[in-house]
């Protein structure tokens, strides 16, 4: 085949898959009556490798047709030192009163923007744990951000960088069933953390009647993982150091380290 064939296919074929890339990317539909709608075939992504670009350069990468379908349950990349690019297209209905929330549920994200682009310019907020606690416009162990969308379709874009694991479940909610899985979701949570310190506060009182180093050993551990796994979900830094972001950031490592 000749070599200026074989790039014509190529060409045709990437082409192609770019077009079907962006084809299977659905519009979330929020109304009144929906409580909540996990993002993930509503997603589309760009990576960044460089760290550079701005809202600008993503808007024309988009029309450029850069953006890649997502296709996993949810946004997941492990460990990347790239800057990552969400975007997703809702259509919000003329019944809808309420700002819909956007909820990333993975507390330990580093940097986290988010873009409205309307008519009257560009909304801009901010989140992830490099920011002081008391920033967070919504104090909640996982990212959450109130939505101020306009009436009919939006595009709204995300940018999302860490130097942990980066992942991001995201979940588009109305107001009434965000509270509602709040309280659910903090009752097990209190019902698994209050057995743990149970069965932390026992082992501390066996190693006072039995002085015996193993017990001292194991609750050395059984803190350190209570640590890690507070952390993890968020509630050590909105309850135990809400003013340091360094901890948020180096707790989790602390804790695993027991070298």
């Amino acid at each position: 085949m000749p070599l200026w064939l074989k790039h014509c296919c190529i060409s045709l074929c990437a082409l192609g898959v770019g077009w079907a890339a962006q084809a299977e990317v659905s519009t979330a539909q929020l109304n009144a009556a929906g409580g909540r709608m996990v993002l993930a075939q509503q997603l589309a992504m760009l990576e960044d490798a460089t760290g550079t670009l701005v809202l600008s350069d993503v808007q024309k990468a988009d029309a450029d047709g850069r953006f890649r379908a997502h296709t996993a349950e949810h946004f997941n990349v492990g460990y990347s030192s790239s800057v990552w690019w969400l975007k997703f297209t809702i259509t919000r209905s003329a019944d809808a009163a309420i700002d819909p929330l956007l909820e990333i549920a993975f507390p330990t994200i580093d940097a986290i923007d988010v873009y409205i682009p309307t008519a009257h310019g560009v909304d801009h907020q901010r989140g992830g744990d490099l920011l002081p606690w008391t920033a967070r416009a919504i104090q909640h162990p996982n990212h959450v951000f109130a939505l101020a969308l306009p009436k009919g379709s939006t595009t709204v874009y995300i940018r999302l960088a860490s130097k942990s694991v980066l992942s991001a479940p995201m979940t588009l909610w109305q107001a009434r069933a965000f509270e509602a899985s709040i309280s659910t979701k903090q009752m097990i949570a209190g019902v698994f953390y209050g057995l743990l310190l149970t069965v932390l506060a026992y082992n501390i009182a066996l190693w006072i009647s039995l002085r015996d180093r193993v017990y001292l050993y194991y609750i050395g551990h059984a803190i350190a993982g209570a640590v890690y796994l507070f952390s993890f979900d968020g509630y050590a830094y909105q309850y135990l150091w809400p003013q340091s972001v360094y901890l948020a950031n180096h707790a989790m490592v602390v804790a695993i380290d027991r070298k």
